[in-house]
């Protein structure tokens, strides 16, 4: 069993270069599961996030690198 962690990440397609991180400490399971959720999405998201709606930053979606 490993004991590495991932980090969930936001990468804006109108923003080369900047990225956010959204949540870290994750098992690898977790962060693939996050990923594979229509939230974590501009095309498919639903909600509204702290840096506003997906209009208002342009494209994104949320990857995992490990920590």
């Amino acid at each position: 069993m490993s004991d590495d962690t991932y980090e969930i990440v936001r990468f804006f397609a109108n923003r080369p270069g900047e990225r956010k991180t959204m949540t870290t400490g994750l098992p690898l399971a977790e962060a693939k599961e996050h990923c594979q959720d229509p939230e974590s999405d501009s095309k498919t998201c639903t909600h509204i996030f702290p840096e506003g709606a997906p209009e208002n930053t342009g494209p994104w979606f949320d990857g995992f690198e490990k920590e």
